[in-house]
């Protein structure tokens, strides 16, 4: 499954799963088993989703608000 610009859908839904959940609440271990370890994706971008997982809890540790759901390219073009 490809989206635009080469980024598979199933990755950018996933990057959106672990954004809801680090601003409900969960743990990066919790992120990690429940929505990383089972992501319908190659080994290298489960690797690049672990770090965006904790690029998300770095964000939100500081203090940036993170929009539960929205994928990033929606985002982007907000």
């Amino acid at each position: 499954m490809r989206g635009y610009g080469g980024v598979s859908l199933a990755s950018r839904q996933v990057r959106a799963d672990i954004e809801s959940a680090i601003a409900e609440g969960a743990t990066l271990a919790e992120v990690e088993r429940e929505i990383v370890d089972t992501a319908p994706v190659s080994d290298d971008a489960r690797a690049a989703l672990w770090l965006f997982a904790w690029g998300a809890a770095e964000r939100l540790r500081r203090g940036a608000r993170l929009q539960r759901g929205v994928p990033v390219q929606e985002r982007e073009r907000c």
